[in-house]
């Protein structure tokens, strides 16, 4: 890897179809068609595969994909003191989604509830799920039996499933209900295994919790969060995504180690630091990637379009990929504070003194 604090950004308006109504069925006119960003007539497939590849290949400073993927683990497992070696056959991958949506958005059954404004979120889109198992299982050469695919505190919607099933029938697909439709269930760490280093100083309830074990049993883990802002937080990126690697059924435990209105600005305790230090929800990730296709304002905001340039009030349409935790996310948070003051686009708790104070950190 010629540079690993690089941080890369890959846009294709193309990878976007520009008229899309995201809209519940509730609001749906007679006669209109649900329109939803996740479905395939509104994000390219194909578009999505490349951006991947392109990505990879700027990240690590290979022209060939091949080698791009021989770089990153040999890259991080130099940097775990594995040595220099490759994906070794038998190693388990987490590929840890964003589905926050899930929690009040399907039914028994996983089906998507389309009456639910909550389930047309900005969360982690099922393209760019499927173009990373494409690449694990065709390029990198990972046994789909090794990749394990979900939001352990969540779950995964029926629509995606079978998109990825039917490509995929091996791997292992998460499910916080029960080892039903095809699903298996997560389990919680016998012990505690994230430590919060303010002695419950700032968060009273928390001290340390459990974690899944498909994170404790992973050699590495891939975190495709979203990039979005986040009411408390004030962003929400890779780092956030793990408040559903904790056990507990809520992460509000940990909500005081945030941004909060309380303690402003910077050199303040916080949480997220914990966890991008940790040996779980730090070391084990492959490298870093944010899926900034279609990024809304919110935890649970639907996408919105961005009106700086080079968007210019077309959706975000982007990916961005780093090995190095703190360059990702602080182009992510300038992205998101250049959108989110502009005059005609503003969210206040994005642009809040102490936003970024955990990356200073």
């Amino acid at each position: 890897v010629k540079v690993p604090g690089r941080e890369s950004w890959v846009s294709n308006p193309a990878s976007t179809k520009t008229v899309c109504a995201n809209k519940p069925d509730t609001e749906v006119a007679t006669g209109v068609q649900y329109d939803a960003w996740f479905m395939d007539k509104n994000t390219n497939q194909e578009a999505v595969d490349q951006m991947l590849i392109a990505g990879l290949c700027s990240m690590t400073g290979k022209k060939e994909i091949n080698n791009a993927w021989d770089a990153v683990f040999r890259f991080h497992n130099r940097k775990r003191g594995k040595g220099d070696v490759p994906y070794r056959k038998g190693e388990k991958i987490y590929i840890k989604l964003n589905r926050t949506s899930a929690s009040g958005g399907m039914t028994a059954e996983y089906e998507r509830r389309k009456d639910r404004p909550v389930t047309l979120s900005s969360e982690t889109s099922p393209q760019i799920v499927l173009s990373t198992l494409r690449q694990l299982v065709n390029v990198a050469g990972v046994p789909q039996k090794d990749i394990y695919v979900g939001d352990a505190m969540r779950n995964i919607y029926q629509d995606e499933y079978i998109k990825y099933h039917t490509e995929f029938p091996e791997v292992n697909y998460l499910s916080s209900f029960g080892s039903t439709h095809g699903r298996i269930l997560c389990s919680e760490s016998s012990g505690d295994l994230l430590f919060y280093s303010d002695n419950k100083a700032v968060m009273k309830e928390a001290g340390s919790d459990k974690i899944y074990t498909v994170l404790e049993d992973a050699e590495y883990m891939i975190n495709p969060a979203a990039m979005k802002g986040h009411g408390i937080a004030g962003i929400t990126l890779c780092v956030k995504n793990h408040f559903g690697t904790q056990s507990r059924k809520s992460a509000a435990h940990l909500h005081p180690g945030l941004n909060s209105k309380d303690r402003p600005g910077y050199g303040h305790y916080r949480v997220l630091v914990d966890m991008m230090g940790n040996k779980f929800t730090g070391d084990k990730n492959l490298f870093y990637i944010l899926d900034a296709l279609w990024t809304g304002a919110n935890w649970n905001g639907i996408p919105v379009k961005f009106l700086m340039p080079p968007f210019n009030d077309h959706w975000s349409s982007s990916l961005l990929l780093s090995l190095d935790p703190v360059a990702i996310e602080s182009v992510a948070f300038d992205f998101l504070r250049t959108e989110f003051t502009n005059p005609a686009h503003t969210f206040d708790f994005i642009s809040e003194p102490g936003v970024d104070d955990y990356l200073h950190q």
